[in-house]
């Protein structure tokens, strides 16, 4: 094991034992700083390192005190009871004059390292305490945060406190984002936002906290996206909050999540007031759910407002659109208390145990084009002064009435379908409750289609069998021939999307293309065009992939290509305009202060220039200065004693390089040689379909365990309309191979380590290299090539894979 067991910086007399040497670091190393010396822009987290070494920290506190504008702390080992305190007291103070700065702090590779509290009561019980920073952006990524025994917020982020009041030790104006993090078992909140303190929350997970994943508690925005909120739990007497949770004034705009089995509750879950399903607003809160599934949670998966009868204070605006909300346990599906307001678009409401909708307090929302089908009371209830526009939904199978207007609740209501519900079709406490009741079928409800009111319904109103395609199956559309087709409002507003008359029901309307981006006049989904193009747009209001990466100069995106321009000492030398200005001016041995310049025999590149290296009589006379975790290759040529040097510049263990071949990593990581350290390689597939090349000389085959790609070619007679791979061609619809019998035996090698489909030179190289060579007196003229591209004094499988690599094969 090359990791161990971290220890706590957050320990005043751990902490003393280092505040000397530090200091004097970095004292040192300010200076360095300020001199214009090269400084790095990562520093590593490792157990244990050398205290002047700028790339390295033994703790997350002692980094932060190091890190530099745009650097990234990469945290290599599991860490244990490390509190990290993100603070003036902790932080670079060039960091802190009040202007805009960030800094990353990253798992090690694609990997999560864990960040886990073992031991009851340390510090203030938070695994990162972010305090009185101003204009500040953090970024945590590839983190899984596993709190045990956490009493409080896992990342606490200051502003303002629960109450509501300032915090003194408040933030101000920072944006917090965290990526591919992992957050569980905390006793508090996940990640807590206060103030004016936001951010982003993408691609991550939350499981087993008790209070919400994510509390948002201020007037700040924080979006979430394409994250998981599974299995909070808690019971204690002042617990009042869901896995997200947002009050006062903040923006919370959740996209493409997932809610599932959580089960939150306040001690006397009797009461409305105290239960509490996936998500919540209240306090003047505002924001956008999208896109997400709402699925097995206990109570009313999402709240708009806390109030309920008497209590009407919260004024928050929420949309809902394009979700689907399922098997709520004890609740309804979405319901808004309070005098909040907002619009229920294009969402499936199924089964949930309560109400589909609920709308109380004075709130006033829009329900449209929302499916509502075996609630276990109304579709959509409206009472206590509630008000909305209900049109152009289906709503159907509940155990009460499909639309239930309550009290003093007013409804406009236009369009819908409500049939074979249990109890009746459309309701309500009076004839007044209805600003208006038109274009509406009722069918097959079971207590009655419409109430008993005196000339009831209007004549517009129709109580016809809606003739739905597969009613049982769950396909709501309507079937050729049905009494709604072109039976809604005539208005032109209420049009189909293909701009005929409104069909009645979740299908029709202007809207309904939400639900079914394929009905009739509903734009086709855009198909990006990306060939040729390095960055720019699409066609899509996109950005083309992999787009311009430039870490030492700028790059400009013109016509679809990148442009980019260098920083002093550095250059395009590979003449790659997406992977920016790669070359280092100043120690390439291959382009010496301009691309092309290349130091001769016994000449090293120093400053931008090419010196002669020592005389030598060992490799060791010629071993030139480390350049950050690398350096030149050399050797001695004795004969002439000559320094020999190559380039690029590779890993070397004594210039602080973490491996230099794979066989220094861990199982399963492999060494990146760009940045000298282990990672895990990124996954390339899942199942065989993610390797599709468009081939069908090929078949496809994914290596699940390590995530590779391979191609083999398919074998003779396979059905085939065109091939593109040089080792077959269709003949009379069928692949047949070109190779000479016997030549897919040889190929045993390629880039991956198996076979590509291609007979070459590294199959030949690989072969050759189990020969020894017999030397003759022409060997000298065969000596063409060695791992610098020169001569080496050896005739081996080099020069003949070299040689090799000229011809094609036919």
């Amino acid at each position: 094991m090359r990791r161990s067991k971290k220890i706590i910086p957050a320990i005043l007399i751990v902490f003393g034992m280092f505040a000397t040497a530090l200091a004097a670091y970095y004292i040192q190393y300010q200076q360095e700083i300020r001199s214009g010396a090269a400084v790095p822009e990562t520093i590593y987290v490792r157990q244990t390192c050398d205290p002047t070494d700028p790339n390295c920290a033994v703790t997350v506190n002692y980094a932060l005190g190091r890190v530099e504008d745009g650097w990234t702390i990469i945290i290599e080992i599991p860490v244990y009871d490390d509190m990290a305190i993100i603070s003036p007291d902790y932080l670079n103070p060039d960091l802190l004059d009040g202007n805009p700065h960030n800094f990353n702090i990253q798992g090690k590779g694609t990997s999560q390292t864990t960040w886990v509290m073992t031991k009851p009561n340390v510090g203030n019980g938070h695994a990162v305490h972010i305090e009185k920073l101003d204009n500040i952006t953090i970024n945590f990524s590839g983190i899984k945060f596993d709190a045990k025994t956490f009493a409080n917020s896992t990342v606490h982020i200051y502003g303002t406190n629960t109450d509501g009041t300032a915090d003194p030790n408040a933030n101000t104006s920072c944006t917090i984002n965290f990526t591919d993090v992992v957050v569980q078992n905390s006793k508090a909140a996940g990640i807590y936002y206060s103030g004016n303190n936001g951010g982003t929350v993408k691609t991550s997970t939350f499981e087993n906290n008790e209070w919400p994943g994510v509390s948002v508690h201020g007037s700040a925005k924080v979006d979430i996206e394409e994250s998981t909120f599974k299995n909070h739990q808690h019971q204690a007497v002042d617990a009042k909050d869901s896995p997200v949770d947002a009050k006062d004034s903040p923006e919370v705009n959740v996209d493409k999540c997932t809610f599932e089995g959580n089960n939150i509750k306040w001690e006397d879950a009797d009461s409305e007031d105290n239960k509490y399903g996936a998500l919540q607003y209240f306090h003047n809160s505002k924001g956008t759910i999208k896109n997400s599934q709402f699925l097995n949670n206990l109570y009313t998966q999402i709240r708009i407002g806390k109030g309920y009868i008497g209590a009407i204070t919260d004024n928050c605006n929420v949309n809902i659109y394009n979700n689907t909300l399922s098997s709520s346990q004890n609740g309804s599906g979405i319901a808004y208390y309070g005098t909040s307001t907002g619009s229920v678009l294009n969402n499936i409401l199924k089964n949930n145990k309560v109400d589909g909708i609920l709308l109380n307090n004075e709130t006033s929302a829009l329900i449209k084009n929302n499916i509502i089908i075996n609630n276990g009371s109304e579709g959509i209830d409206l009472y206590d002064r509630a008000s909305s526009q209900i049109i152009n939904n289906t709503i159907l199978g509940n155990l009460r009435h499909g639309i239930d207007l309550f009290d003093d609740a007013t409804a406009t209501v236009l369009n819908n379908i409500s049939a074979f519900n249990a109890d009746g079709g459309i309701r309500a406490a009076a004839q007044s409750n209805f600003t208006a009741l038109e274009y509406n079928i009722a069918f097959g409800n079971t207590g009655g289609d419409w109430n008993d009111f005196s000339n009831w319904p209007p004549a517009t109103n129709l109580t016809v069998d809606p003739m739905f395609v597969d009613k049982d199956g769950g396909d709501y559309h309507l079937q050729t021939g049905s009494p709604a087709i072109n039976a809604g409002h005539p208005d032109a507003q209420y049009n189909d999307p293909d701009g005929s008359r409104n069909d009645i029901g979740a299908y029709g309307g202007p809207l309904a293309c939400g639900l079914d981006p394929d009905l009739p006049g509903c734009e086709s989904p855009c198909t990006p065009q990306c060939e040729g193009k390095e960055c720019g747009d699409d066609g899509c209001n996109g950005t083309c992939p992999p787009g311009c990466t430039n870490n030492h100069g700028t790059t400009q995106c013109s016509t679809g290509l990148c442009t980019p321009t260098c920083d002093a000492d550095w250059g395009n030398c590979d003449s790659n305009n997406a992977n920016g200005c790669e070359t280092d001016l100043r120690t390439s041995n291959a382009n010496c202060g301009v691309c092309g310049n290349a130091c001769g025999t016994g000449q090293i590149c120093q400053n931008s220039t090419c010196t002669t290296g020592p005389a030598c009589s060992t490799d060791e006379d010629c071993k030139p200065d480390c350049s950050g975790a690398k350096r030149a290759p050399y050797s001695c040529d004795t004969a002439l004693g000559t320094c020999i040097f190559g380039d690029p510049l590779v890993c070397d263990k004594e210039c602080g390089a973490e491996c230099v071949t794979n066989d220094d990593c861990d199982l399963l990581e492999i060494c990146d040689t760009e940045n000298c350290t282990c990672a895990i390689p990124p996954i390339k597939c899942s199942q065989n379909s993610d390797c599709d090349d468009d081939n069908e000389c090929t078949s496809n085959t994914c290596d699940t365990l390590t995530g590779i790609c391979s191609y083999l070619p398919v074998s003779d007679g396979t059905d085939c309309s065109t091939c593109t791979s040089g080792n077959c061609e269709c003949i009379v619809g069928v692949c047949s191979d070109k190779s000479p019998t016997g030549c897919d035996i040889a190929d045993i090698f390629g880039e991956e380590g198996k076979p590509d489909g291609h007979v070459n030179s590294y199959d030949l190289s690989r072969m050759l290299s189990n020969w020894k060579w017999q030397k003759t007196p022409r060997d000298k003229n065969a000596d063409i090539w060695g791992p610098l591209a020169k001569s080496d004094g050896e005739v081996n499988a080099w020069d003949l894979s070299k040689l090799l690599g000229c011809f094609e094969r036919h």
